[in-house]
C-alpha cells in the first residue's frame, strides 16, 4: 500500500505526552485542542487531552440522554447545587454517570419554564438559564449545562459508564474530583438494588455502596440523586437515610425531597457548618415545594 496516498489515521487519546511512530514525540495541547502530527510513513496521529475544569465537555461524549436536561428535576437539581456552591462556597465536583440512550420519550417536564409567574421566584439566574437553553436555543444537552456554567466553578466527569467500565470508570473520577470537596452523583435510578449485581445487565444505571465509600473515605462530602421506587415515599426516605448511617458510617445525613426525586446529602464534619447553611438557604428558597429531613445519630 502506498502509505503517502492513503494514509492511516489513528485516533489517540492522551493526557500528557504520546511516544510516535519511529521513536517521534507528540504534545497534547494543554487546553485540550487538537494537535495532528504526522510522521515519515504517512501515519497521522490526532491527540486530544480530557477536558480540564473550564474546558466543555466534548460532543463525543454527551450524545445521550440529553432529553432530560431543563426538566423540573433539574431546575431543583441546579439550585440545590448552585446554593451548595455560593452559599456553602463548595467546590462541587460533578459525576454525570452518564449512560448511553436507550430509547425512551421522556424526559417532558418542562412546562414549568412556560409558568414564569409560578416558578421563576424560585431562583430567577437558573430558571433564565434554563429557560433559554431549552426555549430558545433549543440546545437540550450537557454541554449546554457546562458551557453555561449552570454550577459556578463546577468540575465535571462526563465518560461513558457501561455495566463493564465501572473500576477504570470511577478510578478516573476519583482522580478528576479530587479537588472537589463535594460531589455530586447523577444516576439514572439511584443506589443500587439487591436484584441487580455490580457487572449484570442495567448495573450501569445505579451507584453502589463500594463506590460511594471510595469518595466518603478520600474526605468529599457526597450528594446523591434517588429517583422514588414503587414505595410509600416517607417510608422510603427513612430507610435510605438510615441505610447511609449503617453502610458509610455517617452521623448526620440530610434527605432532599421533590414530588419525583429525593437528593441523599452526606456532610464531612469539616463541612457541617457550611452545609447546614446551604440546606436552610434551599429550604428558604423552595419553602413547601421541597421536604427536607435531617437525619442525626
Amino acid at each position: 500500500m502506498d502509505a503517502a496516498a492513503s494514509p492511516l489515521r489513528i485516533l489517540v487519546f492522551s493526557s500528557g505526552i504520546t511516544a510516535g511512530a519511529r521513536g517521534s514525540l507528540a504534545l497534547t495541547d494543554p487546553r485540550g485542542h487538537r494537535r495532528l502530527n504526522r510522521c515519515p510513513l504517512g501515519l497521522d496521529f490526532l491527540f486530544f487531552m480530557e477536558p480540564h475544569r473550564h474546558d466543555p465537555t466534548p460532543d463525543r461524549i454527551l450524545k445521550m440522554k440529553n432529553q432530560y436536561v431543563g426538566d423540573i428535576n433539574d431546575y431543583v437539581k441546579y439550585s440545590l447545587l448552585r446554593t451548595l456552591a455560593s452559599i456553602g462556597r463548595f467546590d462541587v465536583g460533578v459525576c454525570w454517570m452518564r449512560t448511553s440512550d436507550d430509547g425512551r420519550s421522556d424526559g417532558g417536564k418542562t412546562g414549568y419554564l412556560g409558568k414564569p409567574d409560578q416558578w421563576r421566584a424560585f431562583h430567577p439566574e437558573l430558571f433564565d438559564a434554563l429557560s433559554q437553553i431549552v426555549l430558545n436555543d433549543r440546545r437540550r444537552s450537557l454541554r449546554s449545562l457546562e458551557t453555561r456554567r449552570i454550577v459556578p466553578s463546577a468540575r465535571y466527569f462526563s465518560r461513558l459508564l457501561t455495566d463493564t467500565n465501572r473500576e477504570s470508570y470511577f478510578e478516573r473520577a476519583e482522580s478528576a474530583l479530587n479537588e472537589a470537596n463535594l460531589v455530586f452523583f447523577d444516576p439514572d435510578n439511584g443506589m443500587e438494588v439487591p436484584s441487580i449485581p455490580i457487572g449484570r445487565r442495567g448495573s450501569s444505571k445505579y451507584l453502589y455502596w463500594s463506590e460511594l465509600s471510595r469518595f466518603v473515605g478520600a474526605g468529599h462530602s457526597v450528594l446523591v440523586f434517588q429517583h422514588f421506587p414503587r414505595m410509600e415515599r416517607k417510608k422510603f426516605v427513612t430507610l435510605s437515610t438510615k441505610k447511609f448511617r449503617r453502610m458509610l458510617g455517617a452521623t448526620r445525613i440530610y434527605s432532599i425531597a421533590s414530588s419525583n426525586v429525593v437528593y441523599l446529602l452526606l456532610p464531612q464534619e469539616r463541612h457541617r457548618a457550611a452545609i447546614a447553611a446551604a440546606v436552610e438557604e434551599f429550604r428558604r428558597r423552595w419553602r413547601s415545594n421541597i421536604s427536607i429531613n435531617e437525619c442525626r445519630s
